[in-house]
């Protein structure tokens, strides 16, 4: 029998993952039963999944009414534009009816004027 000598290099391995297999956690004290001082309530717990269940129902609310928003924008923008413009154009015919009758007052205040200069000329 001829033993290899042993030499200072290991053999080259052929290099393969390798699986390593963890040992499960162990507790340090063994769990006896919960007193009412150190358990957590599980209303606590249950509390904060509704909550987020809640901000993230809100959420998707405010995007949903955004997007409802755009779209509807978009799509009513032409009647939207359209009643702006005939309701403007109600305002202004309505504007120069009223410049019409104030011109109107002024001419018929500047006639009464002339009148009572005339008259407190000719008392006078």
């Amino acid at each position: 029998m001829t033993e290899n000598p042993p030499t200072s290099e290991p053999e080259p391995i052929a290099e393969t993952p390798m699986i390593v297999m963890e040992e499960p956690a162990q507790l340090a004290e063994p769990v006896a039963a919960a007193s009412p001082a150190t358990a957590k309530p599980a209303s606590k717990h249950i509390g904060r999944k509704i909550w987020y269940g809640f901000i993230i129902f809100l959420s998707g609310l405010v995007i949903l009414i955004c997007a409802v928003g755009t779209i509807g924008t978009w799509v009513i923008e032409k009647p939207v534009s359209d009643a702006a413009v005939a309701l403007l154009e109600v305002v202004e015919n309505g504007a120069g009816g009223m410049r019409q009758a104030a011109s109107r007052v002024d001419g018929l205040l500047g006639e009464a004027q002339q009148v009572t200069i005339s008259i407190s000329q000719s008392v006078g």
